[in-house]
């Protein structure tokens, strides 16, 4: 989330909007699977779609990456903070 100088975060999302998000995750998640193993299936007879999968695989790992380690480190912050244990 983008925040300029002058605001301030004062509340998270309503439940309703997260759960909107969490299935347009879902969904584009799936969408990028399919696209990556289409990559995978044209690839092998075109370098070109073989080197835009290449990009593309790792641009996808690596927001899906940073955006996994940062709401690992919010858990566990929250976990912490309120005594909140996921058993």
């Amino acid at each position: 989330m983008r925040v300029e100088a002058d605001e301030q975060v004062t509340a998270p999302r309503r439940p309703q909007q997260t759960a909107e998000l969490l299935a347009e995750l879902d969904t584009l998640l799936l969408e990028f699977r399919r696209r990556l193993d289409a990559y995978v299936e044209s690839g092998s007879d075109d370098i070109v779609a073989a080197d835009e999968g290449v990009r593309v695989a790792t641009l996808v790992q690596s927001a899906a990456d940073a955006a996994a380690r940062h709401a690992g480190e919010i858990a566990a912050t929250l976990e912490r903070s309120h005594g909140i244990r996921d058993d």
